[in-house]
């Protein structure tokens, strides 16, 4: 904790009487400015809060520390994200945030970028594991002299992180009859990094010719660096007037499909969220 001493709240009180005494005139400021000690900016760390084949979301983490004795207000953060020496994102939030006097303020910023010019890089680069980064911005404070613009910057290596994908789907046929069947969905997950991957859960909606399937959730495993895995989802259909469609595409033995899925992963260690889709044929068998 930061001890502020009397002497010098005092001195910066008489500052701040001055100043309005002054009526705020540009001379006024500059005395005060020279009694406010810029605060430090620095980026804590980086998360990887989402991908997809979409987008990828990382969090930056800011550390704000305020060496005056007077609270001091956030309130907007510019960033620019580049990997591999490429700009990839830039742009400002509005995040409004209290800063104690003598203390510390955490802010976090999500940024989301389009994977695909993410990839672009990876592939430009042909990174395998890891690939150079670079994040700098400014965040602007509320202070007795106006807004107070600050600069922060941050680099290093980023993992290469690529979505998990569906390398397979089908369905494994028990015990059929005219009034329904057992069925096991396989759900093949593949794990493009190099790093492994464990599965948290998979919340699934399956849609069979465009119709609903089955729809459910998925105990997670994990998948090794470069591997694959695949999860068992049991389901009972019950054909009925309305399920004999089912039946039809058993006898055909295929069937066009959509998987929806919201999962939730572990990335090196850190929690990571993924809503995709794919479509595609998949197969019955027994």
């Amino acid at each position: 904790m930061t001890v502020v001493k009397r002497t010098g709240m005092a001195a910066l009180a008489a500052l701040f009487i001055l100043a309005a005494l002054a009526g705020g005139c540009e001379k006024t400021k500059q005395v005060i400015a020279q009694g406010i000690k810029p605060p430090a900016v620095a980026v804590r760390d980086y998360t990887i809060d989402e991908i997809s084949t979409k987008h990828l979301t990382v969090v930056l983490h800011l550390v704000i520390d305020n060496p005056n004795p007077i609270g001091l207000k956030l309130t907007s953060v510019t960033y620019e994200l580049t990997l591999a020496e490429k700009p990839l994102i830039s742009g400002s939030t509005e995040n409004g945030a209290d800063i104690k006097a003598g203390g510390t303020c955490e802010v976090d910023v999500s940024v989301v970028m389009n994977y695909a010019d993410v990839l672009a890089v990876y592939d430009a680069v042909q990174a395998v594991d890891e690939v150079p980064y670079q994040i700098k911005g400014r965040i602007t404070l509320d202070t007795p002299i106006g807004p107070l613009p600050i600069p922060y910057k941050s680099e290093g290596m980023m993992p290469v992180v690529r979505p998990p994908k569906v390398a397979d789907l089908g369905i494994q046929l028990g015990n059929v009859s005219f009034s329904g069947m057992d069925a096991v969905i396989k759900m093949t997950l593949e794990n493009p990094n190099g790093f492994p991957l464990d599965i948290r859960f998979i919340n699934y909606q399956l849609f069979l010719e465009n119709k609903p399937f089955s729809t459910g959730s998925v105990i997670g495993k994990p998948i090794p660096a470069h591997g694959t895995a695949t999860m068992d989802a049991p389901v009972n259909v019950a054909f009925g007037s309305a399920g004999s469609w089912i039946y039809s595409l058993v006898l055909k033995g295929q069937a066009a499909y959509l998987l929806q899925l919201d999962a939730g992963y572990t990335m090196k260690g850190k929690p990571v969220k993924q809503s995709e889709q794919w479509n595609g044929t998949l197969k019955f068998w027994k």
